[in-house]
């Protein structure tokens, strides 16, 4: 008996190196996950920071698409203030202030502005139902409601230091997406319902053929359909028949909306939405201190200004995960290579940029740029820049129509239906959007068809 514990007593004293070396190798296997992780975690943080400061100077530029009075959304002509915005200053309390120069030259956008010029066209398009209207008016008003609360939301934390942007980048970022989401479910909800109206309209602006068709002509003229009015512009003479037909189809369009209410169908298209403006936010042309540059421009230099916040930040992770897998005399390792590193400066992590010739002494402005709509005698339309030494962009001839569209919210009336640009030509070359493609084909097949009903 006493052979037998001694046995099991030598067998655990040979086994507790083992178990003592695989337990350490596994605490360092999770030190080392750790720190990737937070290396990873930190990587996000910074791509958050960049597009939150972006988005902060971008509302302040005051290019974005939120007014549907203006161009794109209508042939008025937009007048643009261009302005210096300011990134990568040095902090509040420094004298002098020092800031890469930051500009948005031209408001226009070869992305976006088909999209929206697309949606104006099918407004005037006199072959256009009013089902296909009802939901080109929704369309549009989600997508300036949204660039509205990406102007309001951004241009009122531009008024916060540079460094609280960056610190509070992931809570910014996470507010953005679901505050614009959750208003644009609000404003989806109140679009659809307020557009209901376009169900109770018909386009008067008819010519009749010799063989009895009818020709839908450009713009339209949108009339009310009436229990007791006799059309006298198109063959169906029935008008309580017709308007008995528009109230069954309102029912079943708000039938289609508790549907997709119940499904979260509407809180995924607010999503999409946000997401889908979010994209184009990222578009815009820039110039970063006077030369061409996209938003991937901006990331080398945010690393290079805030390398001491980011390498801090890192410092911090590692002795922590080295104290919480490793032990505390770890911890006091992982703190002394630190200030070693640091001390014989072995990699420059901890060393202010010697280089700061991209940044220049600058009087700290959070001004908004002006932006103002006007209709031109000429009959011009496009942007043009107001004041200043910057070129005006160019504008297109155009011959302003006054159109009957029913004015609902979020539907401005347009003018005539003509293809306009503006602004600098962009390399990519787009036709039009897919999604005017697809309101295209459907207006082909069943628009004659439901102007009849």
């Amino acid at each position: 008996m006493t052979d037998t514990n001694s046995t099991a007593e030598l067998d655990k004293a040979q086994n507790e190196p083992e178990s003592k070396r695989e337990e350490y190798f596994k605490n360092l296997r999770n030190f080392v996950a750790a720190t990737f992780g937070s290396g990873i975690s930190i990587l996000v943080w910074c791509i958050l920071s960049v597009l939150v400061v972006y988005g902060c100077k971008i509302a302040q530029a005051n290019v974005l698409p939120s007014d549907t009075e203006c161009y794109p959304y209508t042939e008025k002509i937009s007048n643009i203030e261009i302005i210096d915005t300011f990134i990568f200053s040095n902090p509040f309390f420094s004298s002098p202030r020092v800031a890469m120069k930051l500009q948005f030259p031209d408001p226009h956008n070869s992305y976006l502005d088909p999209l929206i010029t697309g949606i104006r066209n099918y407004k005037n398009d006199g072959s256009t139902s009013y089902i296909g209207q009802f939901f080109n008016s929704i369309l549009e008003t989600m997508i300036a409601k949204n660039f509205g609360f990406y102007n309001m939301f951004f241009s009122f934390l531009n008024s916060l230091p540079e460094f609280v942007l960056i610190l509070l980048a992931p809570i910014i970022a996470f507010i953005v997406f679901m505050g614009g989401m959750y208003r644009n479910l609000l404003y989806f909800t109140l679009a659809w319902f307020s557009n209901l109206s376009w169900l109770f309209k018909r386009n008067a602006n008819v010519e009749k053929c010799e063989d009895g068709e009818i020709t839908y002509l450009s713009p339209p003229k949108w009339v009310d359909v009436k229990w007791s009015q006799k059309q006298t512009d198109i063959p169906h003479t029935n008008g309580w028949l017709q308007y008995t037909g528009r109230c069954i189809l309102c029912f079943v369009f708000v039938m289609i909306f508790l549907t997709l209410f119940i499904a979260q169908g509407g809180l995924l298209l607010a999503m999409g939405i946000n997401v889908f403006c979010g994209i184009f936010l990222l578009t815009y042309n820039i110039k970063l201190n006077g030369k061409d540059s996209s938003i991937t421009s901006l990331f080398p230099y945010f690393f290079k200004y805030n390398k001491l916040l980011i390498m801090g930040l890192f410092s911090l992770f590692a002795v922590t995960n080295a104290y919480t897998f490793l032990g505390p005399k770890y911890a006091v390792f992982a703190v002394l290579t630190l200030v070693a590193i640091y001390r014989f400066k072995i990699v420059e992590m901890f060393v202010l940029p010697k280089d700061n010739t991209e940044r220049e002494v600058v009087t700290m402005r959070t001004n908004i740029a002006k932006r103002l709509c006007a209709i031109n005698d000429k009959g011009e339309t496009g942007y043009k820049i107001m004041g200043g030494n910057n070129p005006v962009a160019p504008v297109v001839q155009s011959t302003p129509v006054v159109s009957s569209i029913p004015v609902v919210q979020g539907t401005p009336v347009p003018s005539a239906p003509e293809k306009i640009g503006g602004g600098r030509k962009s390399n990519v070359k787009i036709n039009s959007s897919h999604i005017m493609k697809e309101l295209e084909k459907f207006n082909n097949k069943y628009g004659s068809y439901l102007n009849k009903i």
